[in-house]
């Protein structure tokens, strides 16, 4: 009777077999894939490492440069203020020359412009009758 029952049972545990090792091909496959799967993941993640590294390094040089930048900057600022201060402290002897000079000629300038005033003034007022006839007497 145990001969019977474990043949009458065999072809179940065989068809259980056929489902297990079924079961078993598809987890396998699922990790297959699911190893592809992390493998490229670790790619990825190794090559955002690196992209990561090298935007650091960048980030440190663009931090580098615009340090030194403010620097030159804060230098030359203070060289302006310092040439500026020198400028309006102690004017040269050839400012002051420049200086005189230019008052002379805007004095000339405004004495031709009232001379100019005022021969247009005169120009403009005398009676030219006159003094064509007066002209014509004396030519006679």
């Amino acid at each position: 009777m145990t001969e019977m029952r474990i043949a009458e049972v065999l072809p179940e545990c065989q068809a259980g077999f056929a489902d297990i090792r079924l079961a078993v091909g598809l987890i396998e496959r699922d990790l297959s894939s699911q190893t592809k799967i992390t493998d490229k993941l670790s790619e990825a993640i190794e090559k955002i490492e690196a992209m990561n590294a090298n935007l650091v390094k960048m980030l440190a040089v663009h931090e580098l440069k615009h340090q030194l930048t403010c620097d030159d900057l804060s230098v030359v600022e203070r060289k302006v203020d310092e040439l500026r201060l020198h400028q309006a402290v102690a004017p040269t002897a050839q400012d002051t020359q420049v200086t005189k000079t230019l008052a002379q000629l805007e004095k000339w300038k405004w004495i031709l412009m009232g001379m100019i005033l005022a021969v247009g003034f005169l120009l403009g007022h005398i009676n030219w009758d006159v003094v064509l006839s007066a002209l014509q007497f004396k030519g006679r």
